[in-house]
């Protein structure tokens, strides 16, 4: 398993541009990259939670990254599965499911959320609730929109700028909606990546009668097991959201866990303990003001 896109040139011109980094080469194939803004000198892999298995580092690229370990320079870097023969600690878990070409996903998931999907197919049906792939730029706004609005007021935390989602809906990226008449209830927003769907973000409005997050997830693995892919990433999630953890796992996946190697003491920020007075103070600003300031914070936090 190795996520071929993450590797890509394309890859690395979004994420230079919008999180404002400088790329440096260091092997054929192989980057790593550091802030355009002066004060933060350390370097790393790949930013936030876009992560490549321990299979991607071959040992030639291990070797380069010890001597960067050992060198006077501030380094960095993150695997799904323990690289052995490095120090690490772990940090998150990222589950994955396998996916079998022969086999309906739906197999893999447990007895009783196979029920609750069924169920949930039975209202969506009821109640006329549609669900579709989009890359529409338009349907991209409207998710935004509601995804903005979501982290503000139920998450109280800082979300990717806009741009992100906008470079990558026109190359890899794709969006599943369910929508009730004119109103979005929620989406996803994927990547396909060769033989593996990864999951980016989403943003739900569920209800007691319907998870508006199950079915799409449903949809989007059908979706990669309709289009003969091995793998689907349900991406990072913190080590102390159990809640979240338990959400991905009910699909049958593999909780991987993800570790970091440092040579410098590098933070982890824990999402739901971290900053509460600077998050409750965010999800009391006004959704379109909270846009700007995630656009100007984010690549600091990187």
């Amino acid at each position: 398993m190795k996520f071929q896109f993450y590797d890509s040139s394309t890859f690395r011109t979004i994420i230079s541009d919008v999180y404002k980094l400088i790329p440096h080469q260091i092997e054929k194939n192989l980057y790593i990259y550091k802030s355009k803004y002066s004060f933060k000198n350390n370097f790393f892999h790949l930013p936030f939670q876009f992560y490549q298995p321990k299979e991607y580092f071959t040992n030639s690229k291990i070797g380069i990254f010890t001597e960067l370990l050992n060198s006077e320079k501030a380094v960095s870097f993150n695997s799904i599965g323990k690289i052995n023969s490095l120090e690490s600690n772990k940090i998150a878990i990222n589950p994955i499911l396998h996916i079998d070409k022969d086999t309906n996903p739906v197999t893999n998931y447990k007895k009783r959320f196979r029920t609750q999907i069924r169920k949930y197919e039975k209202y969506r049906k009821l109640e006329n609730i549609q669900i579709i792939k989009s890359n529409n730029p338009s349907d991209l706004i409207i998710f935004y929109n509601h995804l903005a609005k979501s982290y503000t007021k139920k998450h109280k935390m800082i979300f990717q700028p806009y741009a992100i989602y906008e470079k990558l809906i026109y190359e890899k990226g794709f969006l599943v909606l369910a929508r009730f008449e004119n109103e979005l209830l929620g989406g996803g927003f994927f990547i396909e990546d060769c033989q593996t769907l990864h999951y980016g973000w989403g943003s739900y409005s569920n209800t007691k009668e319907y998870s508006v997050a199950s079915e799409i997830l449903n949809f989007a693995i059908r979706y990669a097991w309709e289009q003969g892919l091995s793998y689907f990433d349900f991406g990072s999630t913190p080590l102390t959201d159990e809640n979240l953890l338990f959400s991905k796992l009910k699909y049958g996946s593999e909780p991987l866990s993800v570790y970091q190697y440092s040579n410098f003491d590098k933070k982890v920020i824990n999402l739901n303990d971290d900053m509460k007075i600077l998050r409750n103070i965010f999800s009391f600003s006004p959704v379109k003001i909270n846009k700007s300031i995630s656009k100007l914070a984010v690549p600091f936090l990187v």
